[in-house]
């Protein structure tokens, strides 16, 4: 991507009006930061011209941002504080990375939709994304499918939301290394949210006891357990295989 180009568009006047901004597989990599400080700058210049940046939109997947691109976006995010969609999929985030996207989250409480699937948030990256939840009273689409929240980060999430009373209507937590017993208790946790209609919780860990699970979410009416085809097995099972693989 021509990122000179990108940058002069954002210093010029033109650009104070902008709203949405779709950078979806540029390969930006590190500079992720340019994209970042020349977003700050726009932000700076239309403050003086009386016309403040209203960014709505930023679209930004498979860009292998990792850590020190996020982290300036987080920043610029931060100062813009407008934004009611983010979507950064596929970028190699770890739990750092996302820490500091919670923080700039929490600047932006008209957020209605947040996409950070196939990044890698683990137990600690969840639970200080859950922090945060709570206060987006707007959010109506999570996708933090194939994040490896894991169970006790899964559990933040579904807490922050149901306390939030937000008026969440898709949530995507497939593919995230939960069993089942921890999963049951997300599904009660967010029977609590009426707007609810959607809760995708498939592609994860519940082996054997996949049969018991369809029957015991078929009454929520919301929850899509997936295919027992994708199940990944229990978690013991999960690391009997890793473990052949590595031994191959």
């Amino acid at each position: 991507m021509a990122v000179p180009g990108i940058k002069e568009f954002l210093a010029g006047e033109s650009s104070f009006e902008l709203e949405i901004l779709k950078l979806n597989n540029c390969g930006l990599g590190i500079a992720g930061k340019t994209i970042a400080q020349s977003l700050i700058e726009c932000h700076k210049q239309s403050v003086r011209n009386e016309t403040p940046l209203q960014l709505k939109v930023f679209i930004a997947g498979r860009n292998r941002l990792e850590y020190e691109s996020t982290t300036a976006l987080a920043e610029a995010f931060k100062v813009i504080g407008t934004l009611e969609e983010i979507s950064m999929p596929q970028n190699g985030i770890r739990a750092e990375g996302i820490i500091k996207l919670a923080e700039a989250i929490k600047e932006n409480p008209s957020l209605k939709k947040l996409n950070l699937g196939d990044n890698t948030f683990g137990n600690s990256g969840a639970i200080g994304m859950a922090a945060v939840l709570k206060d987006l009273t707007q959010l109506e689409v999570l996708d933090f499918s194939d994040c490896l929240c894991r169970d006790k980060g899964s559990m933040a999430i579904a807490n922050s939301l149901s306390a939030s009373k937000c008026p969440l209507k898709e949530l995507n937590l497939s593919g995230g290394e939960i069993t089942t017993e921890a999963a049951k208790n997300i599904v009660k946790t967010l029977h609590t949210l009426t707007s609810l209609k959607s809760l995708k919780i498939g592609v994860n860990c519940f082996g054997s006891e996949f049969s018991s699970f369809v029957n015991f979410v078929e009454p929520f009416g919301f929850v899509d357990p997936g295919t027992e085809s994708d199940d990944q097995g229990t978690l013991s099972e999960v690391s009997d295989e890793e473990e052949e693989e590595d031994d191959d």
